[in-house]
């Protein structure tokens, strides 16, 4: 079997904005610890997450958005080797797509404003799945949308929840770690453990 299209999550995975995001969240009042468990979450279940805590959703989102424009004023910072590795994907023939919890508006916003929306066929997002995170639907979605069987496409990720939604997804998924290591359960879920970007070419070819 050829692997034909390649679904990469946003934060954390090709923009380093987890670190960002935690900054934002703990400013607005969300403990560190419970913000880990909000990455890769959608929009409506970091809600219910922050309504748990006692605070209103839409003032704390509010102020974690507000720093955040703060934070990347000077721009969004990509992960390192994300342009050279979206291109050697384009050169392998390779259709691509992203899967982001974020809207759909975020999402092509930030590829836009980092110079790297042409290489995306596709863009799925979590307000456009029933579930979220670790259920597959969100790589379903984008598989659909680039035409491809899941089976021929791989999954990109960095967070539990992902790495989880890719292997139910019946995809190949790649980890990447970011803001967390993966733990032994989880690696029953990885089929290939990164350290950056610039790998994923070389392991395509080998499974090419």
């Amino acid at each position: 079997m050829k692997y034909k299209g390649i679904l990469f999550d946003m934060d954390g995975t090709l923009f380093d904005t987890e670190r960002l995001y935690k900054q934002c969240w703990m400013h607005a009042g969300v403990p560190e610890d419970v913000y880990y468990g909000m990455i890769g979450r959608t929009t409506a279940e970091n809600d219910r997450t922050v309504a748990s805590l006692g605070l209103d959703p839409k003032r704390t989102r509010q102020l974690r958005n507000e720093y955040l424009e703060v934070l990347t004023k000077d721009g969004i910072p990509k992960k390192p080797y994300v342009d050279e590795t979206l291109q050697a994907m384009k050169a392998r023939g390779f259709k691509i797509a992203l899967a982001t919890a974020n809207s759909p508006e975020a999402g092509r916003n930030n590829l836009k404003r980092t110079g790297i929306l042409p290489y995306f066929d596709a863009i799925a997002s979590g307000s456009e799945c029933r579930r979220g995170k670790p259920f597959p639907d969100i790589f379903l979605l984008a598989a659909e949308k680039l035409g491809i069987p899941a089976k021929e496409c791989m999954v990109v990720e960095d967070s539990f929840g992902g790495v989880r939604a890719g292997r139910a997804a019946g995809m190949y998924t790649i980890m990447i770690p970011d803001q967390l290591q993966p733990d032994e359960k989880l690696y029953s879920s990885i089929d290939a453990l990164l350290t950056s970007l610039r790998e994923i070419p070389a392991v395509v070819d080998r499974l090419n």
